[in-house]
């Protein structure tokens, strides 16, 4: 699931809060994976993982803001293994910057023609991913 309907100075929690997507998913909760067992912690359930900006929801899980890490060890341990997680999934921006040059400067095209690049370009980087 995608949505390129924003300008690059927006919020991410701001475009989120406005957007189609936040409808679908917190409209389609039940549809969410089962909680799983994760071996060493148990059976935890599935969240989208946020940063700071977005407000923290049932589905959508975030940080602990910093002064609560400073004075809990636990917490502090989450917000290193959350961050490294998050770490994963945006170095997509990265495969796509090395895939495609174009995203490394400006884009100089009108809204959709800038939309139907950017979705060309996920599709062929999820296509990369799943032939390896």
């Amino acid at each position: 699931m995608f949505d390129l309907g924003a300008k690059g100075k927006s919020s991410d929690a701001g475009i989120y809060q406005e957007s189609p997507m936040r409808t679908f998913i917190e409209n389609h909760l039940t549809d969410f994976p089962s909680p799983a067992s994760l071996e060493g912690f148990g059976v935890v359930s599935y969240h989208i993982l946020a940063d700071q900006g977005f407000a923290q929801a049932v589905h959508m899980q975030r940080p602990f803001n910093r002064l609560q890490a400073e004075s809990d060890s636990g917490i502090a341990h989450f917000n290193k293994c959350f961050s490294s997680a998050r770490r994963v999934v945006e170095s997509l921006f990265g495969i796509l910057a090395s895939r495609f040059r174009l995203f490394l400067r400006p884009i100089h095209a009108t809204q959709e023609h800038a939309k139907m690049l950017i979705l060309t370009a996920m599709v062929s980087v999820n296509h990369i991913l799943m032939e390896r």
